[in-house]
């Protein structure tokens, strides 16, 4: 019985372990795919674009709150710094 006892902790333990490995690094953060593209159309829209204009329209419209607050908050930084995207 303590056979089994001393595998399924073993079991356990290289469960826990392959599990950190795959988890990838701490405080890394992936970027939000569909900001990034409303900020590259937003760029377009403001180059004259005029199909940038009404995609614009749409992409926002997928945004939901905490992507707003990003994007406007991005758009905000960027022409108070004028820098580009």
């Amino acid at each position: 019985m303590s056979i089994f006892k001393s595998l399924s902790l073993v079991a356990v333990i290289c469960v826990f372990s392959i599990s950190s490995v795959l988890a990838g690094p701490a405080n890394k953060i992936h970027p939000d795919k569909l900001v990034n593209a409303y900020l590259v159309v937003e760029k377009l829209s403001s180059d004259g674009n005029v199909n940038a204009v009404s995609n614009k329209k749409t992409m926002y419209s997928f945004l939901n709150e905490d992507q707003k607050n990003l994007v406007n908050k991005i758009i905000t930084l960027n022409k108070s710094n004028g820098s580009n995207l």
